[in-house]
Formats: C-alpha cells, sequence, structure tokens
C-alpha cells in the first residue's frame, strides 16, 4: 500500500512539461508554482531581468491575486473532466472502468459526480465557413478541450488559436499580408473584411497605394441647381464620394464633370471624347463645349487614392443610393438634385499610386517652351 502511495501521491506535483526546440531545450519542465491569471511585468522583470530593465519606464501593474472564483471554476472542471469517461459510480482504471471506491467518491466535491459527469465542449476553432462571423468572439464555456497537438499546429496560442488570431488581426502584430494568407491560402475563402488584393499590388510597407479611377453617371433631376456652380457641384460630389465609401475627403479628385474643364494634379489637356458617350478611358477628356446635364444625365471622371484595407471592392456598387443622395444635401437644403448614381462601367480601375501618376504625366502637355526654365 505504502507504495503503491509514493507511486501515485510521491515526488515533486507542481510542474507539467512541454515539447521544446532544437535551439533552447527538447523538453521544457514548466513550474507551475507560480501560477497566475496575468503577469505582473514589473515583478517579473525585477526577478528574471534584476538590474537589466528600465525601472522608470516599467510602470507597476498591482500585486496579482489568484481569482478565488477561477480557482473554483478549475478544480471542478479538472475533476469533472477526469471522471467523465465511465458511468457513475465507476473510475477508469488501467483502460477499463472499475466501481469507484466510497472514499474517493465521499471526497469529491459536491458538483462532482463519482463517474458519468459530462464532458466540457471542444474549444472555438478559426471557422472560415462563417464568413464576416468568424472573427465574432466564441461563445464562452467556463472549460473547453483542447490538444497538446492544437497546441503546437496553433503555434501555442489560445483558443480559438493562431489562425484566428492572424485571420481576425486580433492581436497589433497580426499583419494584412497574414489574414489574408489564412483566409486565401490556407483555407481557400475569400478575406470577408479586408480587400487581399492591396497586398498582392502593393509594397509590404506602403500599403495605401491603391487608386480607384472610374466614371460616375449620375440621373439629375434638377440641373438648374447642378450646373448651377462648377466648384460648387464638384465639391458636393467629393464630399459625398467620401461619405459614401468611408474615405478622407482629401483622397478624393473629381477629375472632371463632363461639360466643365478638367481638373489637373498637372495641367494639361489629353484626347477628346465625344459629349454623349458611355464609353469610358481615364486618359480621355470630355469635350468642355456641352452641356454639363445632357438629357437628364451627368457624368463625372474621379479618382479615390489610398484606399483603406476595409472597403472591399464588391460593396462599392451597393454605395450608389447613398452617395446620389448625399450629393443632392450637398447642393440643396430641401429636395433632390441626383435621383440615381451609377458607377459606369464596373469595375473601375484598380491603380497602384506609381500607375495613376504615370497617367496623369502621359496625359499633361508638353512645357511650352517659353516657359523652359533657365540654365543657370
Amino acid at each position: 500500500v505504502r507504495a503503491a502511495e509514493h507511486a501515485l501521491c510521491g515526488g515533486q506535483w507542481d510542474f507539467t512539461w512541454q515539447t521544446g526546440n532544437q535551439t533552447v531545450s527538447r523538453i521544457v519542465l514548466v513550474n507551475n508554482s507560480d501560477w497566475a491569471t496575468s503577469c505582473n511585468q514589473k515583478d517579473y522583470l525585477a526577478k528574471h531581468y534584476p538590474r537589466l530593465y528600465n525601472e522608470s519606464h516599467v510602470a507597476a501593474e498591482g500585486e496579482v491575486l489568484e481569482d478565488h472564483d477561477l480557482a473554483a471554476i478549475r478544480l471542478t472542471s479538472v475533476l469533472r473532466n477526469a471522471f467523465s469517461s465511465c458511468q457513475s459510480g465507476e473510475i477508469l482504471s488501467q483502460g477499463v472502468c472499475a466501481p469507484i471506491s466510497s472514499g474517493l467518491a465521499e471526497a469529491l466535491p459536491s458538483d462532482v459526480m463519482p463517474g458519468g459527469n459530462p464532458k466540457s465542449p471542444q474549444c472555438s476553432r478559426f471557422q472560415p465557413q462563417l464568413g464576416t462571423q468568424a472573427c465574432s468572439p466564441p461563445a464562452f464555456h467556463k472549460s473547453c478541450t483542447w490538444s497538446e497537438y492544437s497546441k503546437i499546429c496553433e503555434k501555442d496560442v489560445d483558443p480559438p488559436g493562431y489562425f484566428q488570431q492572424q485571420a481576425c488581426q486580433t492581436e497589433r502584430t497580426a499583419s494584412l499580408q497574414e489574414s489574408c494568407h489564412v483566409w486565401e491560402d490556407v483555407f481557400g475563402a475569400q478575406h470577408p473584411l479586408k480587400n487581399c488584393d492591396i497586398t498582392r499590388l502593393c509594397r509590404a510597407n506602403e500599403l495605401q497605394c491603391i487608386v480607384m479611377t472610374g466614371q460616375l453617371v449620375l440621373d439629375v433631376s434638377n440641373a438648374t441647381a447642378f450646373e448651377s456652380s462648377k466648384s460648387t457641384t464638384e465639391s458636393a460630389i467629393v464630399n459625398a464620394l467620401a461619405s459614401a465609401l468611408k474615405v478622407v475627403s482629401s483622397t478624393v479628385d473629381v477629375l472632371q464633370v463632363r461639360g466643365w474643364e478638367h481638373n489637373w494634379p498637372s495641367t494639361g489637356p489629353g484626347r477628346r471624347l465625344s459629349t454623349n458617350s458611355y464609353n469610358f478611358a481615364f486618359e480621355d477628356i470630355w469635350n468642355v463645349t456641352g452641356s454639363v446635364v445632357v438629357n437628364g444625365t451627368a457624368m463625372v471622371k474621379y479618382a479615390v487614392q489610398r484606399l483603406p484595407e476595409t472597403l472591399l471592392p464588391s460593396t462599392i456598387p451597393s454605395k450608389t443610393g447613398d452617395l446620389s443622395a448625399q450629393i443632392s444635401a450637398n447642393l440643396v437644403q430641401d429636395g433632390i438634385v441626383v435621383t440615381s448614381a451609377e458607377f459606369s462601367p464596373w469595375p473601375p480601375n484598380f491603380w497602384t499610386t506609381e500607375q495613376y501618376q504615370a497617367a496623369l504625366q502621359k496625359m499633361k502637355p508638353a512645357q511650352p517652351q517659353g516657359d523652359q526654365p533657365k540654365k543657370q
């Protein structure tokens, strides 16, 4: 009996082990005696990095105390799981269920049955099939089941795991590139929250390089109000686009409203386009001799720079209702000026900043000879 007692209960208990690596150690023995619910950084650095850390920079976080509710939950969860493999009144012994001793059964807490306890549910994992809901907080359980293999493959990130952390960017260190990699490469799903084209077109350190250029076709019911002021109307369109797309207005340019002069980042005419054509090429310029509103329709050439990663191209066509209403509200206090708007043709151009600037440069006229700077 004494030998059995020593085998079962003797030795040191307050440690666990985990697989290490080729660099530090193959097996890591973890001392659990200092377990806590959170880290007091100042105390930790003082103990393990004495005289090496910046005391003035590390703020004291207060004494870390064991959460007694958490301790009770932990005890109940562990014991229920230990006595869950067999029916009530039995315990797993050498792979088979055997009657549990009365002494052990009586020693168990009142909320733990001597056998037949329900198993804890599986811990939540990343579920890309849920689309936008995949990044919603998982259902809370007092305890859940996670495997050692899951710890390894999920890079030791607590449930719902590494893939969830990276895909949903729940940590500051999670990058857009890694988020898109998890969604598109690992799980073969379109990212429901971020525009992953940015990672393919932009450099890693310049992710705000996307420029959307295209044409708006507006149905105008109040031509008088729309045509009354070039600057007012163009400003109304800029602010409406910024509001509908949820971007900063300084990133939006109205390059031309058909019938009015082109607005140039660098002044200069390009090729001419007939006033009634719905065909669109960015480098073409509409004729300024015609009317602004033709047969109830106005056309606008626009550019939106530094598209945010949260603006999905697939959602843009659905924003035209808000766009037309906002243009009207920006032009008149009461009433309707623009009844509808359409991004046409769709899709528009999605360029890098370099491509956009190259296109504008191509449209610039040759500088008059007399304006050339004098050589010193």
